[in-house]
């Protein structure tokens, strides 16, 4: 075994601990789609495309990369709403959150 391959295992082992010792069940794997691309194509306003190069520019990195991890980190959210809110529909619980924060803030 290579050792990227020995740490996998050994994080995906002591996961599973974690998860067991909290009583709770390991979320299911993603399953591939083949059906994309991994390409898609924005029309944004002039001023925000400016303002999202700008703040990538800023990070060092492409206008590509930090829209990647923008939308990851969101998709990232969404799958930990859905697994904690999992008797319930994905976008239910964290619309909720919103709307409870906009009356708040009101």
């Amino acid at each position: 075994m290579t050792k990227a391959y020995e740490l996998v295992v050994d994080t995906i082992q002591a996961t599973a601990e974690v998860f067991e010792g909290l009583n709770r069940a390991l979320p299911d794997p993603m399953v591939p789609q083949d059906e994309f691309s991994g390409q898609i194509t924005l029309l944004l306003p002039k001023s925000l495309h400016r303002l999202l190069s700008t703040i990538a520019e800023g990070e060092g990195i492409s206008l590509n990369q930090f829209l990647v991890n923008v939308l990851a980190c969101r998709g990232g959210v969404h799958r930990g709403i859905e697994y904690r809110y999992s008797q319930t529909p994905v976008n239910e619980p964290y619309y909720e959150q919103i709307e409870y924060r906009r009356r708040l803030a009101a």
